[in-house]
């Protein structure tokens, strides 16, 4: 079996007020597995949002193809298989969310897709569960948090089952403990579900949660591997514009002083007390 779940070769796209112009994306080569979860970081402007929207066809190739499950995005026979296979989340659950209550807008997907009504109930209350906003089924929405509205949408897009998320800045907007609550949920659902993950985000520490982060720059991806990869090249990440994780900064920036070797692996702070710790009592 296949494990690939999303493919792009040479993928272009060129948006049509901006034809002569510098590519949104340019020169894209990708594969991502079913059950990856992949962060992706660059400045604003990078191509990310359009790398998400390429992905389930809401934008088609200027060049290139996308492909998801073996399938090209431009095949419209098969454009509502690809779409209900991945699931997006924006930044802002306002401009996502359409109903009055927390119950009808979870419904709304499952409505559209023909189900059973005794099946549409059995999905928004397994993906309110997953969210953790059972309690809230009967609430109108405008009585909700933007992080309890973040998970609401999540919730709308679970109760379709579909085998990608997609999450473009969903958390950009959330104070930190709604941010920490929302990607304990992708994380869980990741794991558990073994539902693939393509988490958009500006927050580092957050990025540092997948299996491997493409890092954006200019329209193409310019590193790709894993977090302790990436975030080693701290003089090329910071130079275009981002910042690494703090403690990975700072032990950097001893080690540029000559007091420590430099370990490209200490990326959380429980790394860099550990660290320090064999550093004191070595």
């Amino acid at each position: 079996m296949d494990k690939i779940f999303i493919e792009m070769k040479n993928v272009e796209y060129k948006y049509k007020s901006n034809l002569e112009g510098k590519p949104a994306i340019d020169s894209i080569n990708v594969k991502i597995d079913k059950g990856e979860f992949v962060s992706i970081i660059g400045r604003n402007g990078s191509g990310k949002s359009t790398f998400a929207k390429l992905l389930n066809a809401i934008l088609l190739p200027t060049e290139g193809n996308v492909y998801i499950k073996g399938i090209k995005t431009t095949d419209e026979n098969h454009l509502w298989e690809i779409r209900k296979s991945i699931g997006m989340v924006f930044q802002n659950s306002d401009n996502q969310i359409i109903a009055a209550s927390v119950e009808e807008d979870v419904a709304f997907g499952p409505e559209n897709l023909g189900l059973p009504r005794e099946e549409i109930l059995k999905r928004v209350e397994k993906a309110l569960k997953d969210v953790g906003m059972q309690d809230y089924c009967k609430y109108p929405i405008q009585n909700l948090s933007q992080g309890e509205k973040q998970k609401v949408a999540i919730a709308g897009i679970l109760a379709m089952k579909p085998e990608c998320i997609v999450l473009d800045e969903a958390t950009s907007m959330l104070d930190p403990l709604s941010r920490s609550e929302v990607l304990s949920i992708v994380k869980r659902l990741n794991k558990n579900e073994g539902i693939t993950v393509i988490y958009i985000t500006h927050h580092m520490e957050e990025a540092l949660n997948a299996d491997r982060i493409l890092f954006f720059n200019e329209g193409r991806i310019r590193k790709s591997g894993k977090p302790e990869d990436v975030f080693s090249k701290v003089d090329y990440i910071k130079k275009a514009g981002l910042d690494v994780p703090q403690i990975t900064q700072l032990f950097y920036e001893l080690s540029q002083e000559g007091y420590i070797d430099y370990d490209k692996s200490i990326l959380t702070v429980e790394d860099g007390i550990n660290a320090f710790k064999k550093i004191l009592y070595s």
